[in-house]
Order: structure tokens, then C-alpha cells, then sequence
């Protein structure tokens, strides 16, 4: 994983936007490949699933907080927003990635529901499915394209804080980091991150998540909230 983050960063930004757009419509495929499977499946019915379900908002915080956490990664991402040129095409863009972020969530959430209460206790619910439905190599299969958007997660979040550290380089010394320390930055990132991961997957998560979702509350929201409005409104009054 450390050699392919390290190869992603050293290939740059355009490199990384043709494999994330690759990989998502592989995900996609794959999605509506295992749709088509529980469809066919006289054991999985997602119709009766929904007709038989009662309707409770429970997971409304829980969704409130993975939204905020997400949103809060924007500062990191907005490299990808380079080339829109007017307001209209940011209108665009962000109509296309609310779509794309938010359709593999709805998916999921359908694809789940034929297997819900029991899908609740198992650790990880998209095996567990598969495990019912699917023949061993279209999970191997959906074992590589999630590893490698897993990379290509921290290989973009990586990429928007080198071009941050390359912004900082440019005021004081008038250039940019070379290749070779944009890979060196990557990889002395990615060894802290392999430190933390030795918590576990399933551990992080459950023990950090609402950690990361009160820190960017103070980090991210508040900063944006107040000092963001104020000069917004300072700045269109000028």
C-alpha cells in the first residue's frame, strides 16, 4: 500500500483523476451486478423488506455525523475544483458530485435491507452479503476495487495536502516541491497512518469517529461559521 500511495502522489493530480473516475464506475458495475443478484434471489426480497419495515429516523444522527465529518474533508479536495472557470459550472460540478457521493450510499442502504435485522451484527455487512449471493470471485474481485478506492481515498485527501504544502513552499522560495518530496511527504504520512491502523479497521472507527466529528465541529464549522461569514460579508461590502 505505502508503494502505491507513494507512486500515485509522484504521478500527480491528472494521473489521480483518471484512476478515481475509473475505479468509481467500477464500483458502480459492481453495485448494480449485486442488485441484479438479490433481485434473482427468492431468499432476498428487497420489496417485501420495505413493505414489512417500520419507519424510525434513529439513524438520522449517526448519518448527521459521518455528513459533517465528510463535508469537513472539503478544504482538502478543493484542488479538484481547478478548472471550474464560473458559478455556473461550480453549480454543475456540485450537483455531479453530490450524485456520485451519495448514489454507492443509496445502494448500499438498498442492497442491505433484504438482510436486516441480522446484517446489523455482522462486521463487515458487504461480505456478508456477498458471502450469500455471490460466487468467490466476484468477492475477490470487489475485495481489489474497494482496496484500491481505499488508496485512492488517502491518495486524494494526500494530494490536496501537498498542493497545500506547495502553495506555502511557492510564497516563501517562489516554486513548488519537487516530485520527489511530494512522495517523501506521502510517505512519512502514510507510516503515521499505518501506526493508527494497527488499532484496527473496526476499532478506528468505532473509537474515533465521533473524536474526528467534534474536532472538526471546533476546527472546521466554527472557523467557517463565524470568521468565514464575517469576511464574506466584509469582503461583498468593500
Amino acid at each position: 500500500m505505502l508503494t502505491i500511495v507513494v507512486l500515485f502522489t509522484y504521478y500527480g493530480r491528472l494521473f489521480i483523476e483518471k484512476t478515481m473516475a475509473l475505479t468509481s464506475m467500477l464500483l458502480i458495475m459492481t453495485f448494480i451486478y449485486i442488485g441484479i443478484q438479490i433481485i434473482g434471489s427468492s431468499d432476498l426480497a428487497i420489496a417485501d423488506t420495505f413493505a414489512n419495515s417500520e419507519v424510525h429516523f434513529r439513524g438520522v444522527s449517526n448519518g448527521l455525523v459521518y455528513s459533517l465529518v465528510i463535508v469537513a474533508l472539503m478544504p482538502l479536495i478543493l484542488y479538484a475544483g481547478r478548472d471550474i472557470r464560473s458559478r455556473g459550472e461550480s453549480v454543475i460540478a456540485a450537483m455531479c458530485a453530490g450524485i456520485t457521493g451519495a448514489l454507492p450510499l443509496f445502494f448500499l442502504h438498498t442492497l442491505f435491507s433484504p438482510g436486516y435485522p441480522e446484517i446489523l451484527d455482522a462486521e463487515m455487512p458487504t461480505f456478508w452479503l456477498l458471502e450469500s449471493i455471490s460466487p468467490d470471485w466476484f468477492i475477490d474481485i470487489y475485495a481489489i476495487i474497494l482496496f484500491v478506492m481505499i488508496v485512492q481515498t488517502g491518495v486524494g485527501m494526500m494530494q490536496g495536502f501537498i498542493e497545500r504544502m506547495d502553495s506555502w513552499y511557492n510564497r516563501h522560495h517562489d516554486g513548488s516541491l519537487s516530485p520527489f518530496w511530494h512522495a517523501m511527504l506521502s510517505c512519512v504520512t502514510l507510516v503515521i497512518s499505518l501506526l493508527l491502523s494497527t488499532m484496527g479497521f473496526i476499532e478506528l472507527v468505532r473509537n474515533a469517529y465521533w473524536l474526528l466529528f467534534y474536532c472538526f465541529i471546533l476546527i472546521f464549522w466554527v472557523p467557517l461559521m463565524t470568521i468565514g461569514v464575517y469576511k464574506v460579508y466584509k469582503h461583498s461590502d468593500g
